[in-house]
This record gives C-alpha cells, structure tokens and sequence, in this order.
C-alpha cells in the first residue's frame, strides 16, 4: 500500500521507495502465489513501521492498544489481481500473515477493515479488508470509528 507521503511522490519514484523497503530485512507483506503466478499482495508489520496509521483520524484515537509497542503488528491493505478475485485469495494472505506475525514476535495483529454490511462498498474501498473476512478469521471487533470502519484485533500468545 502507498502511504500518504508517498502518494505525492509521483509512480516512477514510489515504485522504487517499494523496492527499497522490499529489500530491508523483514519485507512489508507477503505475496500469495496460485499456479506459480502471484495472486495477491498482503500488508503486514509491526504498527511502528507504519506511521501513517497513527496518524490517521479513524485509527489514532481509536485503537486500545498503545501505537509505541512494537509487538503490536497491523495488516493494512490486500491487493487481489482481478482474474483471482472471489477464490478466497484474500483470506489466505490473511492467515499468513497471521502465522507470520506470531512466527516473528508479535503479540497482538491489528486490522482496519471496511463492514461491507454497513452500505454499498465499491471494489476499490476494499483494499483495507472486508470486516467478515477478519471476523472468519478469530479477530474481534476492538473499536468502530465509524459505521463502517471497524479496528479489530488478534491476540497471538
């Protein structure tokens, strides 16, 4: 996902700040793959390598965990190519993501997903996640910003 300073940044230099992050020592996400082709894209870290989220209106005040703890971890954005949409793409980077961050220390994982339920949800506001999607998945409902935003979490230990 492009945070808000890089969206200023025009495509050329943002696709190149993504290829530096992709090279630090823990990557930004993990890449599901069907038939050796990737799928789909999942963001995923620890909460403080994600600033922006603090900084967002909805989340910041919100959240019931502290935005200084770093075993908080937060899934932030799915990207489902169009040809693999409705296969379930997104509930499997889901529980990888999961996996990894409890394999990596993380106490809690955090998402922000959009309640479908709540009214009409166009393809293109569900990059942050389908709030079933995460129910499905063992998170609960922490906190509701807004009618349909919600902030939901997993304890890992």
């Amino acid at each position: 996902m492009v945070d808000a300073h890089q969206r200023r940044v025009p495509a050329h230099p943002r696709t190149e700040l993504l290829r530096q992050e992709t090279r630090e020592p823990r990557a930004p996400g993990l890449v599901a793959e069907i038939g050796g082709e990737a799928a789909g894209w999942v963001r995923l870290g620890p909460r403080t390598r994600q600033r922006r989220l603090a900084r967002t209106r909805l989340f910041g005040p919100n959240s019931p965990e502290p935005w200084d703890d770093h075993t908080v971890w937060a899934v932030s954005c799915f990207s489902v190519r169009k040809e693999f949409r409705r296969q379930r793409v997104a509930t499997a980077l889901l529980s990888g993501a999961v996996d990894f961050a409890r394999d990596h220390g993380a106490r809690v994982i955090e998402g922000y997903p959009i309640d479908t339920s709540a009214g009409q949800v166009g393809s293109n506001e569900l990059y942050i996640g389908a709030l079933r999607t995460f129910l499905d998945a063992g998170f609960t409902e922490t906190a509701r910003p807004r009618a349909d935003r919600a902030i939901v979490a997993l304890g890992l230990r």
